[in-house]
């Protein structure tokens, strides 16, 4: 459990309290500029690693063999006048 000091009164209480047990203010620790810097680091720092896995996978599902589509032979429509030769 961190410690911090109070805003307004200055007395040690936890991090994580709500009220502060000395003077009964609200949120009485708050977050030290450093903290602060290193959880916006590590959000940035996450950020570009779900941008990058959005490329990388984005490259990888794309196609890049073309799909072989075999020659189809259709056979010859049979009408009454094909069978007469010219």
């Amino acid at each position: 459990m961190a410690l911090g000091k109070c805003k307004e009164c200055g007395r040690e209480c936890a991090q994580s309290a709500k009220v502060c047990p000395g003077c009964g203010v609200a949120n009485p620790v708050r977050i030290s500029a450093s903290r602060m810097l290193k959880l916006f680091g590590i959000a940035v720092v996450g950020f570009f690693v779900l941008l990058g896995g959005l490329f990388a996978f984005a490259a990888a599902s794309k196609d890049t063999h073309p799909v072989y589509t075999p020659a189809v032979e259709v056979a010859p429509v049979l009408t009454p006048f094909s069978s007469m030769q010219t």
